[in-house]
């Protein structure tokens, strides 16, 4: 089975995909979402129209608003969502497909049951485009009792939504062949810019330098020093059934290379036989590297936790370094991309909080610790920006250096989630770092002065005096350095850079194509101000346009169809978007819209103020990616 699975796995992943997903947002079909409810207990959010919006709908919304508005350690609840008006937005885009499925409900739509089959066997073909029966009957035989008719009401639903996507979008069907001809020339013409940026030097007094010291003296102050002691709970995952099997088809004689190529969850491209190469141990190696050392050849690990997974190395052969004299070892792994379930970090976190609540109990976390017969641990010293931690886990060395060091008064004792544990700590000891002196500073010092002066209004106003004399009298950048000495000015000249991709000195590239690329060298234009709001003149230096071979090689009729079916869907999610609003504004006064807010509520953690609910929790998302 797992043979033939391999060698179909494509197309089968192709028809799954194609029969049981929604195009653009939609992600339940209106017959499988009548049935949720009943199947698995979920419940109603809200009700368009007796269309249902359930919970998990919305929960999966969330999360996934979660993991795209959280920065490193900072991850946002949604609490935080509800605030900047991410969960309206949700809730919005939600009505907007329950409408959607209430109108398709009210068409009526009718399909053959031989059109129905017709669809089913359409995702069942080979790469030549003919139907392939011995994948469809694969297929069937893989699962003998499935529910056909559930699985015709979710094809005709499916249907449905395909007919009506092609109805609404209709109107997007026209590209003009001349716009995407100018795109593809854009995109492949080079070009080198020169430029002048008008910035009037600062430089600093011992006055000023000395009174920005002594008025922001806390500003330098040298980090505090931090012991603390903590207890943790592990978030690794259990050892897949999967390696253990691997491990015992390996150690009875299996080729590893081979298995290797099998089952380990690394990009194709990666796997090679397992190989990593010859290996030397580091001091920055992880800890799931370390058994690799101690390993002769021949040999092969059990099962090691690493970012994201288990690995499980063989040892094939040994050496010495020339140069250093180390021990180096030729190896391969095996990676099994794995993470807990959300019931299984559910259960961790309420562990962790049962820590926590027995520590602001009894306001001592050692105490609390030996109630509970936890051992307690303790760190080395620390800086709030530390990386590395004695006794921490580098990858969560970070998120616990600031957990600890934010914690005070009501959050004393708050769950801190790294990517490898959960922690409960304690700040034992606090050593104020010192002031140094203003000579070790100097540099900083000069630099926060200048920038404070360019931030001024009095700055921008004598910048905006040059502007307004070169606009007036400069007709060239070489111009500017004699009409403007004061400016000690330079032209810089830029590299050859894609007349639409990238940056020149913060400016993007497709901003100064617009203004100097499509004319003729030598031609100033500007002002132009970047991100940073540093202001600049510029002139075209060179363009390279596309040669007439480079029209006519294969990839450029490519890169035309790609950016003509780019266009295409562009405009066609513009018209649904359109359409859905539009739709949402109608239906909202003709269709009844029943909200259940005492569920919002529950889910959002209203009632909880600060506090984080398990479907608050973050998501087990690898630290770092497996090393290839």
């Amino acid at each position: 089975m797992q043979d033939l699975m391999r060698k179909y796995k494509r197309y089968i992943l192709l028809g799954v995909i194609i029969i049981i997903g929604i195009p653009f947002v939609f992600w339940v079909t209106p017959g499988r979402a009548r049935q949720m409810q009943g199947e698995f207990g979920d419940e109603v959010v809200l009700e368009v129209g007796g269309v249902p919006v359930y919970r998990s709908q919305l929960l999966r919304q969330l999360d996934q608003a979660v993991q795209q508005q959280s920065r490193g350690e900072e991850r946002v609840t949604y609490r935080d969502l509800e605030r900047n008006g991410t969960v309206q937005d949700i809730l919005e885009r939600l009505t907007q497909q329950a409408l959607l499925t209430y109108y398709e409900e009210q068409q009526a739509f009718d399909f053959s049951q031989e059109y129905v089959e017709q669809r089913l066997r359409d995702q069942f073909k080979n790469e030549q485009g003919d139907f392939d029966a011995a994948m469809y009957n694969d297929w069937l035989k893989s699962n003998p009792t499935r529910n056909w008719n559930q699985l015709y009401m979710d094809i005709r639903a499916q249907i449905a939504r395909d007919l009506t996507m092609a109805l609404i979008t209709a109107p997007a069907a026209r590209v003009m062949d001349s716009e995407i001809e100018k795109r593809v020339v854009d995109n492949r013409t080079k070009m080198r810019v020169r430029y002048v940026k008008i910035a009037p030097p600062v430089e600093p007094t011992e006055e000023e330098m000395s009174a920005h010291y002594e008025a922001h003296q806390e500003d330098y102050r040298e980090p505090s020093q931090l012991t603390a002691v903590y207890v943790h709970v592990s978030l690794q995952p259990p050892v897949p059934e999967e390696a253990r099997r691997i491990l015992e088809r390996a150690r009875a004689g299996e080729d590893f290379g081979a298995l290797a190529d099998e089952v380990s969850e690394l990009p194709e491209e990666s796997k090679n036989g397992g190989s990593i190469g010859w290996q030397q141990p580091s001091e920055l190696d992880l800890a799931h590297r370390k058994p690799l050392f101690e390993m002769a050849p021949g040999e092969i690990s059990d099962p090691i936790y690493g970012p994201g997974g288990y690995f499980i190395y063989k040892v094939e052969n040994d050496r010495a370094n020339e140069e250093t004299g180390a021990r180096e070892v030729l190896a391969r792994q095996i990676y099994f991309q794995t993470s807990l379930t959300p019931e299984e970090r559910q259960a961790r976190q309420a562990e962790a909080q049962r820590i926590t609540d027995k520590a602001k109990e009894m306001g001592n976390l050692e105490a609390a610790a030996e109630e509970l017969g936890i051992e307690v641990k303790r760190t080395g010293q620390f800086t709030e920006a530390s990386t590395e931690i004695e006794g921490i886990e580098r990858f969560d060395a970070r998120s616990f250096a600031r957990g600890v060091g934010a914690q005070e008064g009501d959050t004393r004792f708050n769950v801190i989630t790294g990517a490898m544990n959960l922690y409960v700590a304690d700040a034992i000891e606090r050593v104020e770092g010192p002031i140094p002196p203003l000579e070790d500073v100097r540099n900083r010092v000069r630099e926060d002065v200048v920038a404070a002066t360019k931030a001024t209004p009095e700055y921008e106003e004598r910048v905006q005096e040059f502007v307004d004399k070169i606009k007036a009298e400069a007709k060239t950048l070489e111009d500017i350095p004699t009409l403007c000495p004061e400016l000690e000015a330079a032209i810089g000249e830029s590299q050859e850079v894609a007349a639409t991709r990238g940056v020149v000195e913060g400016v993007p590239c497709s901003q100064l194509y617009e203004m100097v690329g499509r004319g003729e060298p030598g031609v100033m234009a500007g002002p132009v101000v970047n991100g940073m709001g540093e202001t600049f003149f510029v002139d075209l230096l060179a363009r390279t346009d596309p040669t007439e071979e480079e029209r006519n090689a294969d990839d450029w009729k490519e890169e035309l169809d790609r950016m003509r079916e780019s266009e295409l869907s562009r405009q066609e999610r513009t018209v649904l978007q359109d359409y859905l609003t539009d739709l949402l504004e109608r239906g909202l006064q003709t269709v009844p819209v029943k909200r259940n807010d005492a569920l919002l509520s529950q889910i959002l953690g209203r009632d909880r103020e600060e506090e984080s609910s398990p479907d608050e929790a973050p998501q087990d998302v690898p630290p770092d990616t497996p090393p290839a």
